[in-house]
């Protein structure tokens, strides 16, 4: 799966000293927890892990999503390991190495409590301009047949957002952009999508999504003169009159409503309470080579 990092970065000096223990060292009498500030998210029995102060998304497979609802700080991995052994009815060992093995995978990467990452806390953040930059003029075609000229648009605010009509974070925040566009309007702002691809693709997605945002067409747009040169899907400036920054980047699927909803005045919208499913039945393992395995995935996931 591809890779891609999101969203605001946490700052930690080369100087801080690590309290935790490393992930080499869970065995299974440790009782992992995750960390508060990681969000899991079920998409299709699958789960995405997002790491709010990294922005970092990564992606568990069903089982592995499993593994992380047993996490809760008191259930060591020999118990957690032993009762999915049973409800998979798997070869313990097997079970248990493989957990111990996820786990492991999710201390490296800081998702636990206690156990300090291999990798770096802050990872590559993507290059944006300071506030206060004028960005340089472009024009291109835009998807209503017309055009956009980005030093004609002066005059009023804009929020410039960076799209793909093939990436999937995009067609995450689109309930969003229908929501707050109008509220953006009435704030004397102009929402224009600066996208990737063709004008077939981009006018089937934004039809499929109900999204009726101007779309500018970006694939004509000098390298030397894109705002978002080098940099992913979705993400957004908000500009002045002038055509300055007045945000900094913001980038991925939370940072770019939050700038929305910041920017509108809107807040943000309560959490969902939703009764809790009931217990599934247990299914029979797949075997591969004679060795049943619940196998997990914790992967990067891309834009």
């Amino acid at each position: 799966m591809d890779h891609h990092d999101h969203d605001h970065h946490h700052d930690q000096s080369e100087g801080d000293e690590r309290s935790g223990i490393t992930a080499d060292l869970i065995d299974g009498a440790f009782a992992p927890s995750p960390r508060p500030d990681v969000v899991g998210v079920e998409i299709d029995g699958e789960t995405v892990l997002i790491d709010s102060p990294t922005g970092a998304v990564r992606h568990l497979d069903s089982i592995g999503s499993i593994v992380w609802q047993c996490l809760d700080g008191t259930a060591p991995l020999d118990e957690i390991s032993a009762d999915l052994a049973a409800g998979f009815r798997a070869d313990p060992a097997v079970v248990a190495g493989d957990v111990l093995e996820l786990t492991r995978i999710l201390g490296r990467q800081g998702l636990l409590v206690g156990v300090d990452p291999d990798l770096p806390v802050r990872p590559q953040e993507p290059s944006g301009f300071p506030v206060g930059t004028e960005l340089q003029g472009f024009r291109v075609d835009s998807l209503d047949g017309g055009t956009f000229d980005l030093e004609a648009a002066r005059g009023r605010k804009l929020m410039l957002l960076h799209w793909s009509p093939r990436c999937g974070f995009c067609d995450r925040i689109a309930p969003d952009i229908i929501e707050l566009q109008p509220h953006l309007q009435r704030e004397g702002i102009d929402l224009v999508l600066l996208s990737i691809g063709n004008r077939e693709d981009n006018e089937e997605k934004l039809s499929s999504l109900g999204v009726q945002s101007p779309l500018a067409l970006k694939d004509d747009v000098d390298p030397e003169v894109d705002p978002f040169r080098g940099l992913g899907t979705p993400s957004a400036y908000l500009l002045d009159e002038d055509g300055r920054t007045m945000s900094e980047l913001a980038v991925g699927a939370f940072d770019v409503p939050k700038l929305m909803r910041e920017t509108a005045g809107v807040p943000e919208p309560e959490p969902e309470v939703q009764a809790p499913e009931p217990e599934p039945e247990p299914e029979t393992p797949v075997v591969e080579d004679d060795r049943a395995q619940p196998k997990f995935l914790v992967e990067p996931k891309s834009t």
